[in-house]
């Protein structure tokens, strides 16, 4: 089986990378977690030092665990570390946007989608990256791509090659896997609170155009008078000059309400005793990662942008370590992309947003393939609510079952269970 696996992405990989040297070797490969990006990194970097000895190549990463290990494993995987020792220079996002005028012979662009959205609500943009500095080839690699990314991708390195998660399972190059959408209620004072903040977000966003990223540029005065001029609006009336910050707090209230509402924890408390190999429990907020990880105990470990590094290396290192009780680690966003965590079965999302990439990202960690696995995602989310609607749109290149309640989900996990509850 696993020679037959193998040939597979050999011949998906050469065929991504012959689309690649077809468009001048410019361009991206979209590719589903497990069909081997990564080894076509390593690829390009040889057959760049083949034809050039001395070729400078940087990789770019989205974060700092990825930069500092999972690339120089792969190179050694791979039989490659003269390249990787001579040849390489490897660079987070956040540090290489800031490079201006130099040139490279080849950009690997490691997680390409994070690095082309020019972001109105900050001054600096990743972006710069590609207007600054020159390169003879490019190489971007990412598992999805969202619609709102490709026009910007499309002027850096177009998608040239694609592998769907639907069609990686259809290759056997990943773990059959069933996502479960659970649906939860809020809390009275929690319904009170959101139905206040809905409130305010529907009387406002209405006056952009429900557009959030232009009510985030109007926080901006100068843009902010413009725009109320062009739209017949008294800028200077309170209850308009106040509106995009009102607006504002209202959405990342409404947010924060639906991100850690108490029945999500509750769902993954009664969830819990049913995973088995290691499971992952993805939210949007470190709070929700703190109380969970509290609440679940000497099982549980945390992993978030607020804990040291030297955590995060630990937490890592518990849960592989098979003599701990260690099986779940809980993240906020952290471990969306990059990670290569062994024997993942299970992932529970408990919260999401609308775009298609994060819920592939996050099921990607789940469904590398393994002998005899078939991995379990759920998806958990507040019914009749804002967050219905993300799960909805977000969902839609996945097939999913429906479920009506947590009950449906506790009596379909105990008869897949092989663990003796107590």
């Amino acid at each position: 089986m696993k020679d037959g696996v193998n040939e597979i992405k050999d011949k998906v990989q050469k065929e991504g990378l012959n689309a690649w040297e077809l468009h001048g070797y410019i361009g991206t490969l979209e590719m589903a977690t497990g069909v081997g990006k990564s080894r076509c990194g390593v690829l390009a970097a040889k057959r760049k030092v083949r034809e050039k000895p001395d070729a400078k190549i940087l990789i770019i990463t989205p974060s700092e665990s990825i930069r500092d290990t999972a690339w120089k494993e792969e190179f050694n995987k791979w039989k490659a570390n003269s390249v990787f020792n001579n040849n390489v220079v490897i660079e987070c996002i956040q540090t290489a946007w800031k490079r201006q005028g130099d040139y490279f012979d080849l950009v690997i662009c490691d997680e390409i989608h994070n690095y082309v959205i020019k972001d109105s609500k900050k001054e600096y943009s990743y972006y710069k990256f590609f207007e600054n500095n020159t390169y003879d080839w490019i190489l971007g690699l990412s598992a999805t791509i969202d619609v709102d990314q490709r026009v910007n991708l499309s002027k850096v390195a177009q998608v040239v090659y694609k592998v769907s998660t639907t069609k990686a399972l259809s290759l056997g190059l990943i773990s059959p896997f069933t996502i479960y959408t659970v649906p939860v209620e809020l809390t009275d004072l929690e319904k009170a609170a959101y139905d206040k903040a809905d409130k305010i977000v529907n009387k406002l966003l209405p006056l952009f155009n429900w557009n959030m990223d232009k009510m985030f540029a109007c926080m901006k005065a100068e843009y902010f008078e413009r725009y109320c001029k062009i739209n017949a609006l008294d800028y200077d009336a309170p209850h308009i000059k106040n509106a995009p910050f009102v607006c504002n707090n209202a959405i990342q209230k409404r947010k924060n309400i639906l991100y850690e509402a108490s029945e999500k924890e509750k769902a993954i408390l009664n969830v819990a005793k049913f995973i088995e190999g290691i499971g992952i429990i993805f939210s949007q907020t470190t709070d929700f990662v703190d109380s969970v990880t509290e609440k679940l105990g000497d099982i549980c470990v945390r992993f978030h942008s607020k804990i040291r590094a030297k955590e995060k290396k630990e937490a890592l290192k518990k849960l592989q370590d098979r003599r701990t009780k260690v099986k779940i680690i809980a993240t906020a966003r952290a471990l969306n992309e990059g990670a290569n965590i062994k024997d993942v079965k299970f992932a529970i999302i408990a919260s999401g947003t609308s775009k298609i990439r994060d819920v592939i990202q996050r099921v990607g960690r789940a469904v590398r393939l393994d002998k005899d696995k078939s991995a379990i995602i759920i998806r958990l989310y507040v019914k009749n609510s804002q967050e219905e609607k993300w799960m909805n749109n977000s969902m839609k290149e996945l097939n999913s079952v429906d479920l009506n309640s947590l009950e449906d989900l506790v009596t379909i996990l105990e008869k897949k269970s092989t663990i003796q509850l107590v």
